[in-house]
């Protein structure tokens, strides 16, 4: 396994890409794994840093297409995680006379939802009902309540899918003991990982297997190195891909050259240290830093830069907004967007 960290995630990626150019000689398969939403955008961006007209040659997916190309009809028909979130739905309801904890919300509209999301989550850190029962034993009456709803409501979901569904978790899981019984299923190809900075219990399975049994596998990840707010780059999953294949691992770094603004926010943003005059950076006026009383303060200051520069003659296009979490943000930037007429 080669390992390629850089400081930013564009330098992780061109770092594979570089990779997999020397291997497209023709003689061998090359499939790129990436997250299951920008498996496109990937496809695209591989046509124009390797400078050719097509991904001939190179299979773009995700974890879950992979199961499917390589297990194909074997696996029964993978449930949308609507139709999951139904059927924990219908599991709930079987058993809520069984419930003590939850029996009184058991079927209040969202809670089916909000159990898939935990229930994906535990097993997908490869945690069984049994190591929840076990590890709620020395806890207080309430929590070892809890344990034994989700436990019997995650064996009952089990119970629902086998044999008649799969759901994306179970196909992770599938594909991982597939590639144990059936090595040379990938014998013949070169592996890429990109764009996906934590992986779940099945997917390291899945990784290690292909590190033993393919031609070669390439990873790109983000490293905060020794920056003071390394704790917010993945440098633990680095370490935990390492730790699959020990001795057999190359580690490359492929940093990015950064102006002395942005390379001064890529490693103390979020460091929580002081900074002496001495320390700052330039940045020509290009970098602005605020800080906002909460996080609705902080949307509506965003909202009145972009309102500002769209009468000065900007378009909307020209702003690109990120957010650390969508799920947090996502409703307060859309009404404050909507008072400010930003589409």
């Amino acid at each position: 396994m080669k390992i390629i960290t850089s400081n930013t995630s564009k330098g992780a990626y061109l770092g594979v890409v570089g990779i997999l150019a020397k291997n497209m000689d023709g003689t061998s398969k090359n499939i790129v794994i990436a997250p299951d939403r920008f498996t496109a955008s990937v496809e695209r961006g591989l046509i124009s840093a390797l400078g050719i007209e097509s991904t001939f040659g190179i299979e773009v997916m995700s974890f879950t297409r992979l199961a499917s190309k390589l297990i194909g009809n074997d696996i029964k028909k993978c449930l949308t995680p609507e139709g999951s979130v139904m059927l924990i739905g219908k599991v709930i309801a079987d058993n809520r006379d069984k419930l003590c904890y939850y029996q009184k919300v058991a079927l209040q509209e969202g809670f089916a939802s909000e159990l898939y999301a935990a229930l994906t989550a535990v097993r997908n850190s490869g945690i069984s009902s049994q190591d929840l029962l076990e590890s709620s034993k020395m806890a207080n009456v309430s929590l070892q309540m809890k344990a034994k709803d989700l436990a019997l409501i995650y064996d009952g979901y089990l119970a629902a899918l086998e044999g008649k569904h799969s759901d994306s978790s179970t196909r992770l899981y599938a594909l991982a003991e597939f590639l144990k019984q059936n090595p040379s299923a990938i014998a013949s190809t070169n592996f890429y990982i990109t764009d996906i900075y934590d992986f779940s219990a099945p997917e390291l399975e899945i990784i290690k297997s292909i590190a033993n049994n393919a031609l070669s596998l390439t990873v790109g990840i983000t490293s905060g190195y020794s920056n003071p707010n390394k704790r917010i780059y993945p440098d633990r999953v680095a370490k935990k891909l390492a730790s699959l294949c020990e001795g057999r691992v190359q580690i490359e770094r492929n940093d990015e050259s950064l102006p002395d603004s942005v390379d001064a926010i890529s490693k103390k943003l979020f460091s929580y240290i002081s900074t002496s005059a001495d320390e700052k950076a330039e940045n020509n006026g290009k970098v602005t830093l605020r800080s906002a009383k909460d996080r609705s303060d902080e949307v509506m200051r965003l909202a009145l830069d972009v309102a500002k520069g769209v009468r000065e003659g900007r378009r909307y296009k020209d702003f690109e907004v990120y957010a650390s979490d969508l799920d947090a943000y996502g409703q307060e930037i859309k009404s404050t967007f909507a008072r400010y007429e930003i589409p």
